[in-house]
């Protein structure tokens, strides 16, 4: 019971903000739309508020107050939706009016937790939902959504269709309440949902869903439109499971209602695609994907020629795209004809999309053995040539050559016949520069070399590597280490795994391989660390009690000659050492490993502010979940493409950093969440002998290089830890012969490289950064690049050892 002083604070503050809106209102100039000439929206908002203006000062009881707080909130959501509208009903509410509604609102909602702070309390545990994240504002709004919404998903329903026996049809003419109603209560209802979001939306799925379901079965575009928008709204505030009793019949409220009218068109496909690919994520062959795809198909191939439809489909589409993946193949016959009549369309922007959108259908589907290669090759040299005449000429012809260039690789001598007849075009002279200057993956052999080809290699190698900032060395021979005397690079060795077990045995034996492989360019190479193995554990299972002993002895004999700034440590797979990535709060290191080498070593890196080494492949944990997008490992951040951790609330856009979290939070359930972590081996394979592995190519390659590169740049870190990784390595420079796939290493079956063996790039990249990207950093960020360790071995047995 709210004490006297306090309700009578809320009564007086619901009057006042009452009869400030009505004044504002009352000088508002409004006009009934014809089409709504039976409502008026004017005298709907001033009866929502005059309950509230007179309320006397004398006592009133508890739910005539509540009733009144209600029906103000009813109307300050009118006014607040009304910003964003355009709609004839609410476009004469000026925005000033918007603006009070909001911050009357804010006021009074104050007032109330003061007054019913228990009330409101109890009634938002009974929900569900978390008090402690949710503002005043919010904790009045949900607590008024369980009465609120039960009368708004009435008033649509009442507007929407006659129950009497002599109405038929859902129309207009068979409404029992004009469908005035229905639009005010749907624009309240939106305002309502998008108030909430994670994680307490998902507590009210209950409530929102049947009314979002009637809102979507109106037959009001106005109606059906707020429906959408609240669909969107609560697919991007909700988890998947949350939404699995109603997946079924949402999606088939999807299903019907693509045939809707332009004006509400961009908010169906956007709805349609982000909740089949929201509720289906972990189940790739669900049958919806193609029951979508194929309502869409259908309705665009009924209405090519409408821009909005075509725009609005273009930039949506894409996750769905992935979902179907290369089911797409057996729907070539209709996306095809659509995408080579939009690339002649007379707006840039669908043809700029278009484009985007035939380059994902290549990437996804190869476009294995169909006839449209030969055509899609003829367009495309259409629309190079007539881009000439358009005002986004460049950008259409980047695109162009990239679509071009990926035909060129995934088809090969199809591509060279299809593009013959175009080959000496007088029009076509750059663009087939541009083709011709594409190097082609060709198979590598074995090639015996003499010593003087490997100097002039080394050197080229080395001039390509002083735009480099750090370099992990796998086997650092004399010859490789000396290479690197002078210059700016920093340098991480990493001992051979044999190696082990001898440096555990014996500190003098690693005094003389520090004698051999560092006192001889220390200080003139810059080493700033050195790992005793490379996933020894891997190679070497019974080598567990070797590893901590080798690095306390490598770290002690470079203490006894007087080096103290190389840090030491050791190198893990990522797989090898993780009971796994997802959520990453639940992640812990694995048992006997933690215990027995883990956990003891975390405390050596801690006392000897040394770092915690790890190989990072997210396309090892792609090709392990087969249920995650491919976006997710690619650094692509799409608006739907994330996962969220329960447990932190933490929201992950990448593998990478959940991967990166997953060992913060086993390092924080051993004591030493603070160890900073070196990614001394992370990539994508380029291509791969098994043909299986259509994702290991150089468009995914480049994707992820790029990605990395700019998401450590960004210097945002991880959602567990600001600063993210202190270095990061990616592997390889070079691509090397290829070893069988069941060849024990990560090269195994795979090209990593960067750099064709001709030392040509495969795609452009910038490890280095500039001053002015430093500056914004919080802790400096190096991105290096591991050596080939044939080109390794090669120095090693052909240059030889000259003192320096």
């Amino acid at each position: 019971m709210a004490d006297s002083s306090s309700l009578s604070a809320l009564r007086d503050r619901l009057a006042r903000s009452s009869e400030a809106i009505l004044e504002s209102l009352s000088r508002a100039s409004y006009t009934p739309p014809p089409q709504a000439s039976d409502f008026c929206v004017k005298s709907a908002l001033e009866a929502l508020l005059s309950r509230g203006a007179a309320i006397e000062s004398s006592a009133i009881a508890e739910d005539k107050l509540l009733t009144s707080i209600k029906d103000f909130a009813l109307a300050c959501a009118l006014l607040s939706a009304s910003e964003s509208s355009t709609h004839d009903l609410l476009s004469w509410i000026p925005p000033t009016l918007s603006s009070t509604a909001n911050s009357a609102l804010g006021d009074l909602a104050s007032a109330y937790v003061v007054c019913f702070g228990e009330r409101n309390v109890k009634s938002l545990g009974e929900l569900g939902v978390n008090i402690g994240i949710v503002s005043e504002v919010k904790r009045l709004v949900i607590e008024l959504m369980p009465l609120v919404l039960s009368s708004l998903k009435d008033t649509i329903k009442e507007s929407s269709i006659d129950t009497s026996d002599d109405a038929d049809g859902v129309s207009a003419a068979s409404a029992r309440v004009p469908v005035g109603h229905a639009i005010v209560a749907a624009f309240q209802f939106r305002w309502f949902v998008t108030q909430v979001d994670y994680p307490n939306l998902g507590k009210l799925c209950n409530l929102v869903i049947p009314c979002a379901l009637t809102a979507l079965d109106h037959w009001s575009p106005a109606v059906k439109g707020q429906g959408m928008i609240s669909f969107i709204h609560l697919a991007r505030n909700v988890n998947a499971a949350e939404l699995s009793w109603y997946e079924d019949v949402i999606l088939d409220a999807c299903c019907h209602n693509i045939a809707s009218d332009d004006e509400i068109w961009c908010h169906v496909v956007e709805m349609s695609v982000l909740l089949v690919t929201f509720t289906q994520k972990s189940n790739p062959r669900s049958p919806w994907f193609e029951k979508i795809l194929c309502e869409m198909l259908s309705h665009l191939e009924r209405q090519p020629r409408s821009k909005e439809r075509r725009v609005a489909w273009l930039k949506s589409i894409e996750p769905l795209l992935k979902g179907v993946g290369l089911v797409l193949l057996a729907h070539f016959r209709r996306i095809f004809p659509l995408i080579f009549r939009w690339m002649h369309a007379d707006d840039d922007e669908t043809v700029l999309l278009v484009l985007e959108r035939a380059h994902t259908i290549v990437k996804l589907t190869w476009i294995r053995n169909t006839p449209y290669v030969e055509r899609l090759v003829d367009e495309l040299t259409v629309l190079y040539k007539e881009a000439a005449l358009r005002r986004a000429r460049e950008e259409i012809r980047i695109r162009v050559i990239q679509l071009l260039i990926l035909l060129q690789q995934c088809k090969g001598s199809q591509f060279k016949a299809a593009w013959e007849k175009h080959r000496n075009d007088p029009n076509l002279v750059t663009l087939a520069s541009s083709l011709s200057g594409t190097p082609e993956l060709v198979e590598k052999a074995r090639i015996h070399f003499c010593p003087e080809y490997f100097v002039s290699v080394l050197s080229r190698i080395i001039l390509k590597i002083l735009e480099i900032p750090a370099v992990r060395l796998p086997d650092p021979t004399p010859p490789a280490v000396r290479a690197f005397l002078y210059s700016n690079t920093s340098l991480l060795l990493s001992i051979p795994n044999v190696l082990v077990p001898s440096l555990a045995a014996n500190r003098s034996a690693a005094t003389a391989w520090l004698f051999r492989h560092v006192i001889p360019f220390h200080p003139r190479a810059h080493i700033s660390a050195i790992s005793v193995g490379n996933n020894v554990l891997e190679s070497q299972p019974d080598a567990i009690d070797f590893i901590l002993p080798a690095v306390r002895n490598i770290n002690s004999a470079l203490r006894d000659l007087g080096i103290h700034h190389i840090s030491v440590s050791t190198t893990f797979s990522f797989i090898s050492i993780m009971t796994g990535a997802f959520p990453p709060s639940s992640a812990t290191f694995e048992e006997p490993v933690a215990e027995a080498l883990i956990h003891p070593l975390l405390d050596f890196l801690k006392e000897t502010n040394s770092s915690f080494m790890v190989n990072i492949y997210p396309y090892n944990l792609y090709r392990l979940r087969c249920e995650t997008p491919l976006g997710f490992a690619l650094f692509q951040k799409e608006p739907f493409m994330y996962r969220d951790d329960l447990t932190t609330g933490a929201r992950y856009w990448n593998i990478f950093d959940m991967m990166v979290d997953s060992l913060v939070a086993a390092m924080a359930v051993a004591g030493h969440e603070d160890v900073p972590i070196i990614v001394t081996e992370t990539g994508w394979p380029s291509s791969s002998l098994d043909r299986t592995e259509i994702d290991a190519n150089e468009d995914y390659a480049q994707m992820y290089i790029r990605g990395l590169i700019l998401h450590l740049r960004s210097g945002i870190g991880t959602p567990l830890r600001r600063e993210g990784v202190a270095e990061a390595y990616v592997y390889e420079l070079v691509d090397k012969e290829l070893k069988p796939a069941g060849t024990a290493g990560q090269g195994a079956g795979r090209n990593w490289g960067i750099l064709y063996p001709n030392l040509t790039r495969k795609y452009e990249y910038k490890f280095e950064f500039s001053c002015a990207d430093r500056l914004g950093i919080f802790n400096s960020v190096l991105v290096g690049i591991l050596l080939m360790i044939a080109i390794l071995f090669w120095v090693l047995w052909y240059i030889p050892s000259y003192r320096d």
